[in-house]
């Protein structure tokens, strides 16, 4: 379970083109939120890890906890640079 005192941001266009291209922080943490609501469901993750993660709610059709929304998506948290 997430902390819910983490408030998640989307990724760049510069850090989602770095991920795509294989090129990513080694350090990040990254995270999967609700963009509904920004419920957090699970955060601490690699980012390989966090892209699958988002492909398997989304193919389970996961309710958001927050919102009942059903799209996910892949973030940091919003004090990360």
């Amino acid at each position: 379970m997430a902390d819910e005192n983490i408030r998640p941001r989307e990724l760049t266009g510069e850090e989602n083109e770095g991920a795509k291209a294989g090129k990513y922080r080694s350090f990040a943490k990254y995270l999967v939120f609700c963009p509904g609501c920004s419920h957090v469901i699970k955060a601490d993750m690699y980012l390989t890890r966090a892209e699958a993660y988002v492909g398997e709610l989304t193919a389970r059709r996961v309710k958001c906890p927050g919102c009942g929304g059903e799209e996910w998506r892949l973030g940091c948290e919003a004090r990360s640079e």
